[in-house]
């Protein structure tokens, strides 16, 4: 199926000083859409709906460019299994800075008072 030429329409009187206009689905402009399932409401649920469901389809790609070639690689993919490690991993790694800090803040709190 071929998506349509456009995706997206501007709803009227939507803009604001500081912000851009409000876009719909052109193929649903006077309305919002009910959600996929009624259990995906936000898109961390979607993507670990995603996960469950696929988790080894491409999820995430990139594509390197040759300055000296002067051309782009073919994409390089991450699955859904992959980019959910590395956002537990990374969100693990600010957590565990958080409570350094915090850990660090109490310490010195003690120390003043």
């Amino acid at each position: 199926m071929t998506p349509p030429s456009i995706q997206g329409v501007q709803l009227p009187n939507s803009k604001e000083p500081g912000y851009s206009s409000i876009y719909r689905n052109a193929k649903y402009p006077d309305s919002l859409q009910p959600y996929e399932t009624s259990e995906v409401t936000t898109l961390f649920e979607s993507f670990e709906r995603s996960v469950k469901r696929h988790p080894k389809h491409d999820c995430l790609g990139h594509r390197e460019y040759d300055k000296n070639a002067k051309i782009w690689s073919p994409y390089v993919w991450e699955t859904y299994e992959d980019i959910q490690t590395r956002r537990n991993n990374f969100g693990s790694g600010l957590l565990s800075l958080f409570e350094q800090l915090a850990s660090v803040h109490k310490h010195l709190l003690t120390l003043l008072t």
